[in-house]
């Protein structure tokens, strides 16, 4: 045991929180059984110490080495207790192996540890645990049954959906029931749910929450919320729709956001009045104003309406909304908004005239380009660039002859943005206006001209001797030639000013002209911290093992943004001689450092690389990071990487979105381990969310191969999987199964996913 070890265990009963937090950290860092067995010895010792107690339970819970036996001796102490605080740690730990150890538990004398299981359980995600948990559902104990209900949603295994909606009729369980079956991502319980809105029973609410957590999973894995949101609006009765109005009334913030949502689904013309009172409440204003773009050109003359609505944030989300729908009807009422006194609401009705793209707000438009801010301005002329109006380069240029300076600024700015030729001849005279913020205009538009003579303009910009215009010079030379801006640039990265030579760098980036390595690499040693951030993430994204050096100087830099900035250039070069800095700084420990290395780790395309990425799976604080990381690995190298995630339950869900995202590179490795069985049912369960989650014929084609999976468990997911794609693959095997198949449980699954495929 380490030399230090007994003072930091002494130090768990200091009376100061932050003296314990420091050894707990200190002591999760040691990977040492003997540790481990000293912190365990406190636990059974020391439960009168409840600091003392809750900090060997939390630095047995980061432990870096595997416990789970050593913890297995406490559930067979005689205290009560100590077997429900190593439960509690077993579940903390996330992993696989504490599941048989939970599920014994389940059978424990003491209600209190049998309780701690049903929550370890539920928090593992484990699968194995769903019949045991199921039972306790069943028994309706008073104490047990609800935290088995909740255990059974965080695991989400549709299997138990029977067992969920039969505890919808019980006042108790039905809350958490609903809860659950909103995370078995089937849209079987759509049905049973909006039964309980159409109802006179209790409280709607869970029933909502379910049904907008059903929506969201949907939509996030498989871009088909809409299907929810129609089998809402399918199955509501009048009656369900009126309590969802009526329960607006009473309804919290949070709750009133629940609400509209689903509201929002229903496309009874009825509905539009509600949405139009809630687009006038903070809470629930973007929702409303989807569900108004969703009704189209039946909205527009409400909101049109609406734009004369007293409240200014009502105005401007109706502006919003109306420019969605693109109705030319609104054109009017949108112009008169641009007289608002607030930017923010003309900023939205010319955002809104914009995408419309009515000719008929040209003049208008034009009209307002004096206005005095800069935000309005550059939307008015961002609405103006939409229109093909066949008189906008003679208005504007009439417009810079005669009006204002922030007009003047603006004509510019919109002439400059098509290089129309004929504002050549205004563009150059505007270099020689009075007003500074039209001479920066009129030389950042000057590359969009291709003309010689602005070209040669900008480069006498550059060498300027006001700042301020040296600046928005080297900003543009960005969209000319690496020939022609090279030496400016080359000579602006070193001008006195610091935002010459910051636009400077980030234009010699963009250009990427040749022997541009080594006016970076002096970059990085500048004495701003934005040019030299600036300067290391362009090193790396040119790699070459020639600017890991250069880069790795800046790891010890005094500004934590340029550190940061190194760190990801080391990544970007995906240079396996970044490797050894990388893996220094995994051990800083400030955290942005930590995850910012782990994340440029897997840029690298090499093996040293993937394996300490592997390696950091194992560290509860480096373990989500590094999944992160993994899923941007090449795509077999990484489909591997987190096939092997998928055993550690707190990474599981995370690593079945990435694997999904990845999607048909890891079909050959997902159908091994299917046809091969070389992984756990669990892991076989997981890999089938993966294939439902790519929406594929050839993710479909790979569940028929689970269909034959001898454990039952696998079988059912996967044809839950297939009703879920609404797929139509199979159908001789699945009749085979619904009639033969030995479970009566797949059977049953087998002849519902028929029914499903025949409608």
């Amino acid at each position: 045991m380490p030399s230090d070890v007994p003072t930091l265990l002494r130090m768990l009963y200091a009376p100061d929180w932050r003296v314990r937090r420091r050894a707990v950290e200190a002591l999760a860092e040691v990977p040492h059984r003997d540790v481990a067995q000293a912190l365990i010895d406190m636990v059974r010792r020391d439960q009168h110490n409840l600091a003392a107690l809750n900090a060997a339970l939390e630095a047995l819970a980061r432990s870096q080495i595997d416990i789970v036996n050593d913890l297995a001796t406490l559930l067979q102490d005689e205290n009560a207790n100590t077997r429900m605080y190593a439960i509690q740690v077993l579940g903390a730990l996330s992993s696989a192996k504490s599941i048989p150890l939970l599920i014994a538990a389940l059978d424990d004398p003491d209600t209190n540890v049998r309780y701690a299981a049903i929550e370890a359980l539920g928090e593992l995600q484990a699968i194995q645990a769903v019949e045991p948990l199921s039972t306790i559902v069943r028994s309706r104990d008073p104490f047990l049954a609800f935290a088995a209900v909740v255990a059974l949603g965080q695991i989400g295994d549709p299997r138990v959906i029977p067992t969920l909606e039969a505890c919808l009729d019980d006042e108790w369980l039905a809350p958490p029931a609903a809860e659950a079956l909103g995370h078995m991502r089937d849209i079987s319980i759509v049905k049973p749910l909006v039964s309980w809105l159409n109802s006179d029973r209790g409280q709607i609410e869970p029933a909502i929450r379910a049904l907008i957590t059903l929506y969201e999973s949907y939509e996030s894995e498989l871009g088909e919320g809409a299907v929810v949101a129609h089998l809402v609006a399918q199955h509501i009765t009048p009656k369900g729709r009126d309590r969802l109005i009526n329960s607006l009334q009473d309804a919290g913030e949070s709750s009133l956001e629940l609400l509209a949502r689903v509201l929002s689904w229903i496309p009874d013309p009825d509905i539009q009045p509600v949405l139009l009172s809630l687009l006038r409440q903070p809470a629930t204003r973007s929702i409303a104003v989807e569900a108004l773009i969703q009704r189209g050109a039946a909205a527009v003359p409400d909101l049109i309406h609406q734009l004369q609505n007293s409240d200014g944030e009502t105005r401007r989300a109706a502006a919003t909304a109306l420019g969605a729908i693109g109705d030319p009807r609104a054109v009017p009422a949108l112009i008169a908004l641009l007289d608002e006194d607030t930017p923010e609401i003309v900023i939205a009705a010319a955002n809104a005239l914009a995408k419309i793209g009515d000719c008929t707000a040209f003049d208008p438009l034009v009209q307002r380009l004096d206005h005095p801010s800069a935000l309005v301005r550059r939307a008015l002329v961002a609405a103006i660039n939409s229109l093909s109006h066949p008189e906008r380069t003679s208005r504007l240029l009439t417009l810079y002859q005669s009006g204002s300076p922030p007009a003047r600024e603006a004509a510019i700015r919109s002439l400059g943005y098509f290089g129309d030729p004929a504002a050549l001849d205004t563009i150059l005279d505007a270099l020689h206006d009075p007003d500074k913020r039209v001479r920066l205009a009129a030389i950042e538009s000057l590359p969009f001209l291709e003309n010689e003579r602005a070209i040669s303009a900008l480069l006498k910009a550059a060498q300027n001797p006001d700042a301020e215009i040296r600046a928005a010079a080297a900003y543009a030379l960005a969209y000319v030639t690496p020939e022609v801006a090279y030496e400016p640039l080359s000579i602006a990265i070193q001008d006195p000013d610091p935002w010459v030579r910051l636009h400077a760098c980030r234009s010699l980036d963009r250009l990427d002209p040749p022997g541009i390595i080594p006016v970076l690499v002096q970059a990085t040693q500048d004495t701003d911290p934005r040019v030299r951030l600036t300067a290391a993430l362009a090193l790396g994204r040119r790699g070459g093992p020639g600017i890991i050096d250069s880069v790795s100087s800046l790891l010890n830099d005094p500004e934590p943004d340029v550190v940061e900035a190194a760190i990801q250039a080391l990544g970007l070069s995906q240079q396996p001689e970044a490797i050894p800095a990388l893996a220094r700084m995994i051990e800083s420990p400030e955290e942005r450092y930590r995850n910012a290395a782990i994340i440029a780790l897997g840029r690298i395309p090499a093996p040293a690389a993937w394996s300490l990425l592997r390696d950091l799976l194992h560290h509860p604080r480096t373990r989500e990071v590094a999944l992160k990381a993994i899923s941007a690995a090449p795509p077999r190298q990484a489909t591997k990487m987190l096939i092997e995630a998928l055993n550690e339950p707190a990474l599981r869900e995370q690593a079945i979105s990435y694997l999904a995202a990845l999607g048909p590179a890891t079909l050959p490795d997902i159908a091994q381990a299917l046809i091969h069985r070389t992984e756990a049912p669990e892991i076989r369960c997981a890999l089938i969310e993966v294939l439902r989650r790519q929406r594929s014929p050839s993710a479909s084609q790979h569940l028929l191969i689970a269909l034959g999976d001898p454990n039952p468990t696998v079988r059912i997911r996967a044809l839950f999987a297939l009703r879920s794609l609404g797929s139509r693959v199979g159908i001789e095997q699945l009749q085979r199964m619904a009639e033969d198949d030995p479970d009566s449980t797949v059977r049953q699954a087998a002849q519902l996913t028929l029914n499903t495929m025949q409608t």
